[in-house]
């Protein structure tokens, strides 16, 4: 309300009635400021459009508008100084009214804004209208005690400050304040103390009780953002959770509210219609005071999480959140893939199982290569056991050389091949888990989109149905239906609330999963980019070679033909099971050559005596060589094995057969995923312009449908179809370019390139071979 009334207080307009000038003035509590001079034109338009061109009013900013008015008798004596020189006065703020109610009457059409309780402040009040001749106002009624349960439940308190303008306590009925003040500590089982806020925040702010749990901030009248920001980061500070009437404060760092996102907004149109309304001559005592908000429950998210106040779910999934100083990272696709393939656990495992493939073909050549074996031997023995012919001296150092090289064996070589080859099919396997990794990626990705698109559209959904049982309660009270069509939204409400409970559960999931398969680098908290027909990915596919040639059913035969042969020769899962079918082929030749040839090896030995010592080292003397050394190749052949050799060629036969079988359906198997998504993809890219008419249309329908039902020219079920029908039109629009992105990945994930990864060369040349295979057709 004290947005509300800070616009107002400075507005000029010009308004006449048969031709003649309407001087306006302006009374109010609140002091002129840039912030209350930046919301002027929002008031001014909307009076405009109300009145018409035809009519003007005239107001005088240096004598015609009072500011800075905080007590009664300066309220009364500048109203009778305005009632005598203008046509129509404007009341901002409590003592600005409650000054020009003590005069009795009021000489000119007045209107009031920023009534807290008409009943504490005793003000006029019969029935919704003040039967005060020329005066009425505005109350956004608020039920203090339903806001006060509300926060209890939110965050659990026993000791509740609540905080007042100081300057406006001295228009409360303080009997009737204490009594109130009295029920509510009895209803809610509580303690509460009313602080009054001056001018001076933090002195007023000390007086806040060292046992308060809570703090609750009433209208505050004349305090701008600047202030409540001070409160609120007080408050912060003391880490006490705070609540208010107005969503205002809730923008300026106060925890939660109870309220409506466009309340200022319907104050507004009301005083612009109650303006016109009493310039063409309608009686201001018998307008309808009140105006009802829709209540929707607002959360600053920040001050949520710098209090650390526990929240339960339903509180979490249902409220409006703002938050007034940080914001979410966000992060695009590029960012995620980027993310995926340097921190994906699968990524990291897959490739090192390549590196532990490379390192058994290096074991296998290892095999053909030299062994080189080289050792020093020192002994002594007994005097009695030396013998000089034999060279056996007492003590006895000597070194020992030798070598092993295989000149021919076919189970060496072949073994070099075929860990040439598991190498390579290993290669081909990490790429096609990387490439699945990628996918899942993606899609995880758009499983985010999807999800808060869902939550998008089921929130505003919910707040359609709050706006129809609101309506509803209008033609309750005006007669014209029945309380049944409230229950009926009622219950609608509900299903809509626990959706969006539903929704948000959805969504979290969503998100934790997309961060797994990032290895947990995101944020606990973080948002991801959305993508339009508009967005760069898009464009990408929709522009494609490919694209423009899918027209029709000879076209999409054509490009399916091609993708598939695409597959069948790059997909990395055939050419690991070709690399397979090469292994066990060089395995079945192993087997076969085991038949008939042997094993050649050469041998080497040098050996050297190092040192002689004791009895009988004098071997010089009798011509014992010191150094000896011998060189020989050997042959070696099984001659049975116990059927060994036949059982492992039977073996390898199977199995290459088995491979062979393998491929055949895994070609089928390339096929039909290509020619699937490829449908599929033609599917979805109709379906964006479909869907979207659909959507436009249900819509339109809908919103047909609601006023007419407004005005009761039909009934409650088909409004409840026609929005029914625009919820899942809009939902399946929102995603259909989310489908048609995730068919175009599964067509390139069957055929095995992802185009977003590819260079340019790469690209060109994919789309060369495209150009040449339509020609050859």
């Amino acid at each position: 309300m004290k947005k509300l009334l800070s616009i107002l207080i400075t507005f000029s307009l010009s308004l006449a009635v048969n031709s003649q000038t309407l001087n306006l003035g302006v009374i109010t509590d609140f002091e002129k400021s840039a912030e209350i001079d930046s919301l002027l034109v929002n008031a001014v338009e909307e009076i405009k459009k109300t009145i018409g061109p035809a009519k003007q009013i005239n107001l005088d900013i240096i004598n015609g508008v009072y500011y800075g008015v905080n007590d009664l008798n300066t309220a009364k004596n500048e109203y009778q100084g305005l009632s005598e020189s203008h046509d129509f006065i404007l009341l901002f703020g409590s003592n600005s009214i409650k000054g020009a109610i003590n005069l009795k009457s009021f000489a000119v059409p007045t209107i009031g804004l920023g009534v807290i309780d008409p009943h504490l402040q005793d003000l006029p009040y019969d029935n919704g209208v003040t039967n005060y001749d020329n005066f009425s106002y505005i109350w956004a009624a608020k039920d203090l005690e339903k806001e006060l349960s509300v926060f209890k439940q939110i965050t659990p308190y026993e000791n509740l400050t609540i905080l007042v303008n100081e300057s406006s306590v001295n228009t409360f009925n303080e009997e009737k304040g204490q009594a109130y003040i009295d029920s509510l500590e009895e209803k809610l089982s509580v303690q509460i103390q009313v602080l009054q806020i001056s001018d001076e925040i933090r002195t007023s702010l000390s007086g806040v009780n060292s046992d308060t749990d809570a703090v609750y901030l009433s209208y505050l009248q004349g305090k701008d953002s600047t202030e409540i920001k001070e409160i609120a980061q007080w408050l912060k500070y003391k880490q006490l959770p705070s609540f208010s009437s107005q969503k205002f404060h809730v923008d300026n760092g106060i925890m939660a509210c109870i309220s409506d996102k466009n309340d200022f907004q319907q104050v507004i149109r009301k005083l612009a219609i109650m303006v016109d309304e009493a310039v063409n001559g309608e009686s201001l005592s018998q307008m309808t005071v009140n105006i009802n908000f829709k209540e929707d429950l607002f959360l600053n998210s920040s001050t949520v999480n710098k209090i650390g106040a526990a929240l339960s779910f339903e509180v979490l999934f249902t409220a409006n959140f703002i938050d007034d100083e940080q914001k979410l990272p966000i992060y695009s696709l590029e960012a995620v893939m980027e993310r995926a393939i340097k921190n994906n656990f699968g990524i990291k495992i897959s490739n090192q199982d390549v590196s532990l493939a490379i390192q058994d073909a290096k074991l296998a050549k290892s095999a053909v290569l030299p062994y080189l074996d080289l050792g020093i031997n020192g002994r002594q023995i007994n005097e009695e056991s030396t013998f000089v012919l034999f060279d056996q001296p007492e003590r006895r150092l000597s070194g020992q050389l030798n070598l092993d090289q295989v000149i021919y064996s076919e189970e060496a070589f072949a073994g070099i091949k075929i860990a040439y080859y598991l190498q390579k099919a290993q290669e081909s396997a990490t790429q096609a888990e990387i490439l699945q990794i990628y996918y899942n990626t993606f899609q995880d990705y758009f499983g985010v989109l999807v999800a808060k698109t869902s939550l998008q559209i089921e929130t505003e959904n919910l707040e359609n149905l709050k706006t129809n049982l609101e309506m509803a309660r209008i033609r309750v009270n005006s007669g014209d239906a029945n309380r049944a069509e409230i229950l009926r939204w009622e219950s609608e409400v509900s299903t809509a609330s626990q959706k969006v409970v539903e929704a948000n559960t959805v969504l979290f999931n969503s998100k934790y999963l997309l961060n797994t398969s990032l290895a947990n680098t995101l944020e606990e908290k973080y948002d991801i980019s959305d993508i339009t027909v508009d967005d760069q990915i898009y464009t990408r596919f929709s522009s494609s070679v490919i694209a423009k040639f899918v027209n029709n059913p000879s076209d999409l035969d054509f490009v399916a033909s091609f993708l598939v042969n695409e597959s069948i020769n790059n997909n990395p899962n055939k050419q690991g099971l070709l690399q397979q079918i090469n292994a066990v082929e060089r395995k079945n030749l192993q087997d076969k050559r085991l038949l008939y040839t042997p094993k050649v090896g050469l041998q080497a030995q040098m050996a050297q005596v190092l040192a002689r010592g004791g009895a009988n080292s004098n071997a010089t003397d009798f011509n014992i060589p010191n150094n000896t050394w011998s060189v020989g190749i050997g042959l070696s052949y099984p001659i049975f094995t116990g059927n060994q050799r036949k059982v492992n060629l039977q073996t390898s036969r199977i199995q290459l057969d088995q491979l062979n079988n393998s491929k055949v359906q895994l070609d089928q198997q390339l096929e039909l995923a290509v020619k699937s998504s490829l449908t599929n993809t033609v599917a979805t890219s109709t379906n964006i312009a479909f869907s979207k008419t659909a959507s436009n249309n249900a819509i339109a329908n809908f919103e047909l449908v609601r006023d007419q039902y407004q005005v009761g020219e039909v009934n409650i079920t088909q409004l409840v179809d026609a929005q029914q029908s625009s919820l899942g039109a809009k939902l399946r629009y929102s995603v259909a370019i989310y489908e048609y992105l995730q068919s175009q990945l599964q067509l390139e994930f069957s055929v095995g390139f992802f185009s977003m990864f590819a260079s340019e060369a790469e690209l060109q040349a994919f789309n060369k071979r495209f150009l040449e295979y339509r020609t050859k057709l």
